[in-house]
């Protein structure tokens, strides 16, 4: 069945300006605009990446606050709140959100005993999570928290207090070290350096990445907010979405590249998608029914239609590898034979149009892009031994070597 898909076509005319009038907005409830929580978590986050530890990472998020909302149990803030609440109430809390510092959610009890962080006391969280444990990673999380407390178990486990544009923070080791003689052990690259501002708590692996977390709070250095691809991407497809990962292009490719041989075989027959910038993949609740996301932001106005057709026959002919947690199994499930409807699509284009205020001919010149966003109903939340969890399939698509789905001639390169 070929998927449905809707064009929007935005075009902004200004005399001496260019314009950028961003695509998504609200169909009720009101007459302006309705942006979704990543774009706060974007504001988090310090642009231009090249002049950052973090130049083309991927960039993960989790709308915590959203997903009690969305669970029915707004109140259920911290862990003690999550595990006091009746299993089958909370079995939706924070399904298809990632986990922050590669694993961190392992360890909630002990990160609350030691450092009196309470991960799911915060509504917000965005971060950086490299595999090396000593390469520059970020960890920012918003919402309440102790300082008092925090400060007195940072002061005891060894941190030493420095500062930055007079903003105090914490020093651990000098590099980035998984110490197992430390109570941190494992935990500790992702904690080397604390800050906190107002309701930000901010995570780093290096004076560098503490330095810029600060520095973008701060409002001293432009966020990723500023920046008008990870904007336009946020503003098209991010609503409702709780959990998921940013992804360059360029990233996806240099890392299929690494990792050709490891991964399981593409499917044979796959074409070439079009050029585009970035892609999205998440998990979205909206009106109390779940989606996986898969969204592409293109720097050509046609290019999220000639893709559409594309991204649609290599969902359909993707074969998924079992669940993170189950590695005894093998790959035997499409993603959306037992935990999604039919993947649809939806475009979005826009052109910006700038004409000179001087008279004469009229020269015009423009600013376009197109979105593509893919999306696949999540009809079963049942765990199977050979398939994801529904909210987690774009998990297992950016976990388990399925990311030869966005590559762009269909393969490894």
């Amino acid at each position: 069945m070929r998927p449905t898909a809707w064009r929007f076509l935005l075009a902004t005319i200004c005399v001496g300006a260019v314009v950028t009038a961003l695509a998504l907005w609200s169909t009720g409830g009101g007459s302006g605009p309705k942006f979704s929580r990543l774009e706060t978590a974007l504001s988090m986050v310090p642009d231009p990446f090249a002049g950052t530890p973090f130049t083309n990472q991927p960039i993960e998020f989790a709308d915590y606050s959203g997903s009690r909302n969305a669970a029915g149990l707004p109140d259920a803030v911290g862990f003690q709140a999550y595990v006091s609440a009746q299993q089958g109430d909370r079995r939706p809390l924070y399904q298809g959100l990632p986990s922050p510092g590669a694993g961190l959610k392992d360890h909630l009890v002990k990160l609350n005993e030691l450092l009196a962080i309470d991960l799911y006391g915060f509504d917000l969280g965005v971060w950086v999570t490299q595999q090396d444990p000593r390469l520059r990673n970020f960890i920012v999380l918003q919402g309440s928290f102790d300082k008092d407390a925090l400060t007195d178990k940072l002061l005891g486990l060894g941190y030493e207090e420095a500062s930055h544009n007079e903003v105090v923070y914490y020093r651990l080791f000098e590099e980035a070290a998984v110490d197992l003689s430390h109570p941190l052990g494992v935990m500790a690259p992702h904690l080397n350096r604390i800050a906190f501002i107002d309701d930000k708590l901010l995570l780093g692996s290096s004076d560098l990445v503490i330095h810029s977390l600060i520095d973008v709070q701060l409002e001293n250095v432009p966020s990723l907010r500023e920046n008008s691809t990870f904007i336009r991407l946020a503003r098209s497809s991010g609503q409702g979405v709780l959990g998921g990962v940013l992804l360059d292009q360029r990233w996806i490719k240099r890392t299929l590249e690494q990792r050709s041989g490891q991964w399981p075989a593409v499917a044979d027959g796959w074409g070439t998608l079009a050029s585009y910038q970035l892609a999205l993949l998440g998990y979205r609740q909206t009106s109390g029914s779940g989606q996986t996301v898969v969204a592409l932001i293109h720097p050509r106005i046609n290019s999220a239609e000639r893709n559409s057709g594309e991204l649609q026959a290599r969902w359909d002919s993707l074969f998924m590898l079992p669940s993170p947690q189950d590695q005894s199994s093998t790959p035997t499930d499409k993603p959306r034979s037992d935990r999604c409807s039919s993947f649809t699509t939806e475009v979005f284009e826009q052109r910006d149009i700038r004409q000179p205020k001087a008279s004469g001919t009229a020269v015009f010149g423009s600013t376009e892009y197109s979105v593509l966003n893919g999306t696949c109903r999540i009809t079963d939340n049942g765990v199977s031994a050979v398939s994801p969890q529904g909210p987690e399939i774009w998990r297992t698509i950016y976990e388990s070597g399925q990311l030869a789905m966005l590559a762009r001639n269909g393969s490894r390169q």
